[in-house]
């Protein structure tokens, strides 16, 4: 899976299981929620060394959890 798609879906993750909206983190990084919703939507490109420290700060996760998306397997066994 490509990286860009792997952040938008695991920062959407993190931000429902913390239970924060779009807005919230938004003002937890002093940013604007389009650039947390264009995030999540795949809208950008990049992502800059502040503000993904400032989302590893925000969940408490390393750098690398964000781009790393593990399946959960369903199977039995």
């Amino acid at each position: 899976m490509p990286p860009r798609r792997v952040l938008r879906l695991r920062l959407r993750e993190l931000r429902e299981n913390a239970g924060l909206s779009q807005e919230a983190v938004a003002l937890a990084l002093r940013t604007r929620r389009a650039r947390i919703s264009d995030l999540e939507t795949g809208a950008v490109m990049r992502v800059d060394g502040v503000l993904l420290a400032g989302l590893c700060e925000l969940f408490d996760v390393e750098p690398g959890a964000l781009f790393v998306w593990e399946r959960v397997s369903t199977r039995n066994g």
